[in-house]
């Protein structure tokens, strides 16, 4: 009875802590997804300068051709292509 009353206490004990970690982690996740968005809306639109500008700076058309390979796999323009395992 004795070890019972142990575990039941600790399990108690931890309960709130396990509660709190749980809040963090799904905080974490949610900045996590945040800055994913972002940074990808943002390679979008480096893309998009990079390759409308790529004809009139020189060495610019070979830095297009190397970001292209990221954008490779969607289907229509950079604005609407998504990140490869994002939803």
């Amino acid at each position: 009875m004795e070890e019972y009353r142990k575990d039941y206490q600790l399990l108690r004990d931890l309960a709130p802590i396990a509660r709190q970690v749980e809040a963090l982690s799904d905080s974490l996740k949610k900045t996590m997804t945040a800055l994913a968005s972002d940074t990808w809306m943002e390679s979008v639109e480096i893309y998009n300068i990079v390759r409308r500008h790529a004809s009139l700076v020189p060495g610019l058309d070979a830095a297009a051709k190397e970001l292209s390979v990221c954008f490779a796999r969607h289907r229509g323009t950079a604005d609407t292509a998504k990140p490869a395992g994002g939803s």
